[in-house]
């Protein structure tokens, strides 16, 4: 705990670069017509188009993990998390190639 309140400075840098990151995230998401629900953290839950066993299993082959969702009762459901720009860029390439 002491040790986080030596980098609490950082703590504001880190919010603001992962406020624009989700920002810029979100607007991909949109590009591929994808709905998801509005998110405040560094986590998005997004619908997609097929069951998220199979989405995860067509990511996973490409070398990107998410979180399926349907221990959560969202058989159609995966959630994200906001990385770096290029993380997510590969996120979004990944997610064009394994749509339909």
């Amino acid at each position: 705990a002491i040790e986080a309140f030596r980098h609490y400075d950082l703590l504001e840098e880190s919010r603001e670069r992962i406020a624009r990151e989700r920002s810029w995230l979100s607007g991909r998401l949109d590009d591929l017509g994808l709905t998801y629900e509005p998110p405040s953290a560094n986590y998005i839950l997004i619908a997609v188009p097929v069951e998220a066993e199979v989405l995860v299993g067509r990511l996973l082959s490409r070398g990107i993990l998410v979180r399926d969702c349907r221990s959560f009762g969202l058989p159609r459901h995966i959630r994200v998390a906001v990385r770096t720009r290029e993380e997510d860029r590969q996120l979004i390439e990944a997610l064009e190639a394994c749509l339909p």
